[in-house]
C-alpha cells in the first residue's frame, strides 16, 4: 500500500481512535502516504486542528483534507452506493468499518497487495502504542484554559463518558502532559483526559 485515504468517523475519540492507528502504520512504513478526510458533523463539530496540535502534517506524509461527496463513508447503504462506485476507478481497496487487532505490520502486510485503499472506520487499524497517544497535545487555547481542569493539588483527571450504541460506558484516555500551560496550575503536574466515544 502506497496511499491510505482514511475518512475517520463517529465522535472524537473514535476518529483518534483511527487516526493514530494510521500514525502508527506511517512509523513503520516509510513510503506510505494518509490523506485523512475529517468531515465536521454532528458527531464531531469541530476539526482536528482545531482541537490538537500538528504533529501529523510535518512528516509529509499525512494531509488533512475536507470531505467532499467523493469521500462519503464506504458502509454500502443504498443511498451511498454512486459514490463508492466511482471510487472504485481510484482505489484498489476499499473497506468500510475495518478494524484488526493485528500489530502495525502485520497490517501493512495484509493491505500490501494493493496501491491504494480507502476505509472509512471509526475503530483502530492496529496496535496502537501507548506513546502514539501520549503524542497529542491540546491546541493552546485549550491549554490555557484553566476551567478545562481543576488547579490545585495532585496529578487530576477530569473526563466525559457517554454511552455508546450498545449502552456500554466507553472511555478514551489520552495523557495530555500541560507542563507549559496554567491549566494544572504553576507545579507544572501532568493531567489526563478522558474523552467520550460514540
Amino acid at each position: 500500500m502506497k496511499k491510505l485515504t482514511l475518512v475517520p468517523l463517529g465522535g472524537l475519540c473514535n476518529r483518534l481512535r483511527a487516526l493514530l492507528s494510521a500514525r502508527s502504520l506511517v512509523d513503520h512504513d516509510d513510503e506510505l502516504r494518509v490523506c485523512v478526510v475529517w468531515d465536521v458533523n454532528r458527531d464531531c463539530a469541530a476539526r482536528y486542528d482545531e482541537l490538537f496540535e500538528d504533529h501529523f502534517t510535518p512528516t509529509g506524509q499525512f494531509v488533512f483534507s475536507k470531505s467532499r461527496w467523493f469521500d462519503a463513508p464506504a458502509v454500502w447503504r443504498h443511498n451511498l452506493r454512486l459514490p463508492a462506485l466511482c471510487r472504485s476507478f481510484v482505489y484498489s481497496a476499499q473497506q468500510a468499518d475495518f478494524h484488526s487487532d493485528w500489530a502495525a505490520v502485520e497490517c501493512l502486510a495484509h493491505f500490501e497487495k494493493w496501491r491504494r485503499v480507502y476505509i472509512s472506520t471509526g475503530l483502530q487499524l492496529c496496535q496502537t502504542p501507548p506513546e502514539v497517544w501520549r503524542g497529542l497535545r491540546p491546541v493552546s487555547p485549550l491549554r490555557a484554559d484553566r476551567r478545562a481542569v481543576p488547579a490545585h493539588g495532585r496529578a487530576h483527571r477530569g473526563g466525559t463518558y457517554s454511552a455508546n450504541r450498545q449502552r456500554e460506558k466507553s472511555k478514551c484516555e489520552f495523557a495530555a502532559s500541560f507542563r507549559t500551560g496554567n491549566a494544572c496550575g504553576d507545579s507544572g503536574e501532568s493531567c489526563s483526559l478522558f474523552l467520550s466515544g460514540h
